[in-house]
């Protein structure tokens, strides 16, 4: 296969860096549909993982100077150990050249001169990231690749096949640091629960001590727990539970190694989980944990876990090794001398942090609306899409109310889709927001308000915030109704003509004025009619709701996203403070 000329171009300004030699020119590989080049790195710093020359593959997608470029250690001449910013360097496949372990290098270093992948250049791509693995090679072998200051790492985790079928999930945080205060070096059972909506997902809800005394539990929504022939069981150690220079351990004997200074109490926790699981058909879970810092040299804030399957542990007398006899000790030896014998393998599961501080790190609302009880009146095309929204950025409790039923022309611009016709609209919002966040509570009403202002306040008395989004008149007139012992915060958002424009209304008060709210959204429905009748469009009834209302998705997703924002104003306002404005859409005039 002939070589693409912008290789051999790239190629040729690999000569000007003393520390590379081209072993093999470019070659296709096309069980990956790559291009391959093989190469020698030289850094005259040696160290115990490094030698001063090592052999790599580089595979470069077939669109370069576009797409990947991966670097990979030879298994002849490479490295074999797991660094920092490195993927875990197994080697699996005996056919292959190279091992698995791929370095990160599109990741910038902290004082690195080489901080921007040069994509689209031709020559100084390759360039570029040759000069970076270089790098890589003199931090690795120096022990700086995470330096003080940088964003703590955790080993790269090469899980089983069971990783394919569910997953185990906890919530640890700094808040719940100080929990384990007591317990470094110490051992427990574990109880299980799992998530409605995520069925993939087994959730540790008990952390408990041998005693069953609880040290914490699951913080997210109410689960319910179950046993699914798992026997759970955990261990928390004095440091990062890690062999040098970066991985988790492979085997029973590293992991025992990895965890010194308590190999003691490690041996008593594994009698323990040979006591309990001796002849079980019980798969057995185990959890390893350490603590961790936010950055590279601070202080620890938080535990990691990570989940290991324990193997069957045998309880046949023939399994006895020879010279002990059936007793504690021989079947103590049986254990150690076999499913948990030094060079057996330690199979991890996959282990996921669900904490709100991790789910919602990238983006949140602000604590004073996340923490409220939102009452949402209405869950057609703005309402699914608010509550959608809201439960993405952290809201913790939620109430849907709406009688209404899916048909097919309700998905062009609703949350739901087609596999949802017929369902209620509260139940269909309800399964999708219970598959967003597994902190949130979400309870539903297909019933609607009624005209009832007794039984419409048992509904609603649980919520600190009612937000009307049907654009319904009636339903501002029974939301004044009552009056309200405890203040509420309540909100009217509706679409204008073609959700050109977005009407809100809020106010914190012990009983809604309808009057007010009627008196203000007069000029703006004027205004929305007088559209309407100059395109030649027939008003039948109000709110996106309506079959004849006009309003296109992508307008409906921005009057949303602006509703958040105005939910977190009316969240802060002060008792007796309306707050009433109209959004308009209007058209940007084109750069020149």
């Amino acid at each position: 296969m002939i070589v693409p000329s912008v290789l051999n171009r790239a190629q040729r300004l690999l000569d000007s860096i003393q520390q590379c030699r081209v072993l093999a020119d470019w070659h296709f590989v096309s069980e990956l549909q790559q291009w391959c080049l093989e190469l020698e790195l030289r850094r005259e710093i040696r160290s115990d993982y490094i030698s001063e020359k090592t052999n790599w593959f580089v595979l470069v997608d077939s669109g370069y100077p576009f797409g990947e470029i991966e670097f990979y250690p030879a298994v002849e001449g490479g490295i074999q150990a797991t660094f920092p910013h490195q993927i875990r360097n197994d080697y699996k496949e005996k056919k292959s050249r190279w091992r698995e372990g791929k370095l990160c290098l599109d990741t910038p270093y902290r004082d690195s001169v080489f901080t921007i992948d040069p994509v689209g250049n031709v020559e100084e791509r390759l360039f570029w990231y040759v000069n970076r693995a270089l790098e890589w090679l003199k931090k690795a072998a120096n022990n700086t690749l995470l330096a003080d200051g940088e964003p703590f790492e955790l080993p790269w985790v090469t899980k089983n096949r069971l990783s394919d079928k569910f997953y185990f999930v906890h919530d640890e945080s700094p808040e719940t640091f100080c929990n384990w205060q007591e317990y470094f070096g110490c051992w427990g059972r574990l109880k299980f629960s799992d998530l409605e909506q995520l069925p993939q997902a087994i959730v540790i809800d008990h952390f408990l001590t041998v005693d069953n005394k609880m040290v914490r539990r699951w913080n997210g929504r109410q689960t319910k727990l179950i046993h699914k022939k798992l026997e759970g069981f955990w261990y928390l150690a004095e440091k990062p539970v890690i062999q040098p220079p970066w991985k988790h351990p492979e085997n029973w004997g590293e992991l025992s190694r990895a965890i010194s200074p308590n190999r003691d109490s490690f041996l008593e926790c594994k009698e323990y989980i040979r006591k309990k699981l001796e002849g079980s058909k019980e798969i057995g879970i185990f959890l390893i944990g350490y603590p961790i810092p936010k950055y590279v040299g601070k202080e620890n804030i938080e535990i990691a876990w990570y989940t290991i399957q324990l193997p069957r542990i045998s309880s046949s007398i023939k399994d006895i090794p020879n010279g002990f006899r059936n007793n504690l000790l021989g079947r103590r030896m049986r254990a150690e001398l076999g499913c948990f014998k030094e060079d057996a393998k330690v199979s991890y599961i996959s282990t996921k942090n669900w904490s709100k501080n991790r789910l919602n790190s990238r983006g949140r609302i602000e604590k004073k609306l996340a923490d409220l009880n939102i009452g949402l009146v209405g869950v057609g095309a703005l309402g699914s899409m608010l509550a959608e929204l809201l439960a993405r950025l952290g809201i913790k409790k939620m109430l849907l109310l709406d009688s209404d039923v899916l048909d097919s022309g309700n998905t062009c611009r609703h949350t739901a889709t087609l596999n949802d016709i017929g369902e209620h609209k509260v139940k269909t919002v309800h399964n999708r927001l219970l598959q967003i966040s597994p902190h949130l509570q979400v309870l539903t009403n297909s019933d609607g308000l009624s005209g009832e202002a007794k039984a419409m306040a048992e509904i609603l008395e649980p919520v600190d915030m009612i937000v009307d989004c049907t654009g319904s008149d009636e339903v501002i007139q029974l939301l004044s109704l009552n009056w309200w012992a405890i203040p509420k915060r309540i909100v009217s958002l509706s679409l204008g003509y073609k959700a050109q424009s977005l009407l809100v209304y809020g106010s914190y008060c012990n009983q809604f004025v309808a009057e007010d709210y009627f008196k203000w959204v007069e000029g703006p429905k004027r205004a929305d009619e007088e559209k309407w009748e100059n395109d030649g469009e027939v008003l039948e009834g109000s709110g996106c709701w309506s079959p004849l209302f006009p309003a296109r998705y992508d307008d409906i997703v921005i009057a949303a996203g602006l509703c958040v924002k105005e939910l977190e104003r009316i969240a802060d306002l002060d008792l007796g403070v309306n707050r009433a404005l109209v959004y308009q859409l209007t058209q940007c005039a084109e750069a020149k």
